[in-house]
């Protein structure tokens, strides 16, 4: 059958070893996925402005939404949208960051190629985990608070967990 054992064969070997240990970064590792790849730029001028563009766009959304659909209006509320806003951002663009580093230590081969790989998967973890816990916390665990309580917490949580997550390097 499929899960037999092959004569001279362990069952699923390829499936039995995993990697204890995942190397650091060389300082040559990391001067290459900071410059960006159209030139020869530091990252810190193109890469973060872009993660933070991408980032406030993405936790503004959830002000928009409890502005229409629960009336919570900005005049009233607009101070705290800011300051929700605001810090998540900034949350967001170091975890960006954190993750895009971390897999480019993951990953092997051309320097263009890994620093494209490592920040499109730092955008879809991180968009993934935002917009996922946003959602659950928001509309399902925090939904008997009021709408002042739920709109804070249901989108600084999903982004301090986003930082607090690729801050830890295992």
């Amino acid at each position: 059958t499929l899960f037999e054992e092959e004569e001279g064969n362990e069952l699923f070997p390829k499936y039995t070893t995993m990697p204890r240990y995942q190397r650091p970064i060389t300082e040559d590792e990391w001067a290459a996925f900071q410059q960006d790849s159209a030139g020869g730029a530091e990252m810190g001028a193109t890469s973060k402005v872009t993660s933070g563009l991408v980032a406030l766009l993405l936790t503004s959304m959830p002000a928009y939404l409890y502005s229409t659909a629960f009336g919570l209006d900005v005049e009233s509320f607009g101070v705290v949208y800011a300051a929700v806003t605001l810090f998540s951002t900034a949350l967001l663009t170091i975890a960006y960051g954190n993750v895009a580093k971390q897999q480019f230590a993951k990953l092997n081969g051309d320097a263009d190629k890994a620093t494209s790989a490592a920040v499109a998967y730092s955008f879809f973890f991180n968009n993934a985990l935002f917009v996922g816990l946003f959602f659950f916390l928001g509309f399902y665990a925090l939904a008997s608070l009021s709408v002042q309580f739920n709109y804070t917490l249901s989108v600084a949580l999903p982004a301090a967990l986003a930082w607090y997550l690729s801050s830890n390097d295992n």
